[in-house]
């Protein structure tokens, strides 16, 4: 039997060639496209969020939002009952590159799962889940 880690690892860094791929058309990078999708699918996002959706550091996340803030993708606003806390919105910009980019990554999740039938996407997609989460280290 193959290794399933193994697949793993080959098919992350496939699909982050093509998320880059994509991402590099629309001068961001692939965990900027991924941010900017988390973002626009939530109505209110602060660095924390982002830090935990994608656990990554906060130093980290900082820096990948200061850069989109300079491409004018994002902006930072201060929150009302916490000043210290800064919600993070797109621009119309930011909202344009999500728009196409979640068009092109549903197009490739199609593509992907083509070749399986309805009952097997499903499994597939169940099997995925229950990795993500994390069950086996729980």
């Amino acid at each position: 039997m193959k290794s399933i880690g193994k697949l793993f690892k080959i098919g992350q860094r496939n699909l982050n060639k093509y998320l880059d791929m994509l991402a590099q058309v629309h001068g961001v990078t692939g965990s900027q496209l991924l941010a900017i999708k988390f973002i626009a699918s939530n109505e209110c996002v602060t660095q924390k969020d982002i830090e935990q959706e994608f656990h990554i550091k906060a130093s980290s996340v900082a820096t990948m939002i200061d850069r989109m803030v300079e491409k004018n993708i994002v902006i930072r606003i201060p929150r009302l009952s916490d000043k210290r806390v800064n919600e993070i919105h797109l621009t119309k910009a930011g909202e344009k590159i999500n728009g196409i980019a979640r068009n092109a990554i549903q197009m490739h999740d199609e593509v992907i799962l083509q070749p399986f039938s309805a009952e097997e996407r499903k499994t597939i997609i169940k099997f995925l889940e229950y990795v993500a989460d994390d069950k086996i280290n729980k």
